[in-house]
C-alpha cells in the first residue's frame, strides 16, 4: 500500500488494490474455495416476507405474503401501506400479485401480522425501511 498527496489537498490518500483491502477486512475467500451461500429461507403459503426490487439506482423493499411456491419463482400478494401510516397495511380491492425469485425474498417477518376492525395490518419492522 502506497500513500500520496491528494492533488487538492495536503491529506495524505491511500492505494490499495481490491486483493490488498480484503486481506486487512479478513473477508478474502482462499482462491479455489467458493463463499458461502447465504442462509435459504424456508418460505410456506401465507407467509410474511419482505421482497426488494431493485432499479438502477435506488433499492425498495416491500410487505408481501407468499401465496405458493412456483417452479419459475415465489408468487406473492403485497398489501398497500395506508396513506399517511409508515405501519398501517391493507389489500387493495384490485389483487396485487407477482412472482418474485426466491433470492429477492430478503427477509420473513418473525410473526404474522394482526388485522384489526378496519381490516388494517399493523406492522412493525424495523431492518428495512417498506416502501
Amino acid at each position: 500500500m502506497e500513500a500520496h498527496k491528494d492533488k487538492d489537498s495536503d491529506t495524505d490518500v491511500e492505494n490499495s488494490s481490491s486483493s490488498d483491502s480484503d486481506d486487512e477486512t479478513g473477508s478474502a475467500i482462499p482462491e479455489g474455495q467458493e463463499p458461502e451461500p447465504q442462509p435459504k429461507l424456508t418460505l410456506k403459503s401465507m407467509q410474511w416476507v419482505i421482497v426488494e426490487y431493485a432499479t438502477k439506482c435506488s433499492v425498495f423493499h416491500f410487505l408481501g405474503q407468499v401465496l405458493e411456491e412456483m417452479e419459475d419463482g415465489v408468487k406473492v400478494t403485497f398489501p398497500k401501506r395506508q396513506r399517511g401510516s409508515d405501519n398501517l397495511f391493507t389489500f387493495p380491492s384490485k389483487e396485487d400479485v407477482d412472482i418474485v425469485e426466491k433470492a429477492s425474498i430478503v427477509d420473513m417477518l418473525p410473526e404474522d401480522p394482526v388485522m384489526n376492525s378496519r381490516q388494517q395490518f399493523c406492522v412493525n419492522y424495523s431492518k428495512f425501511k417498506l416502501s
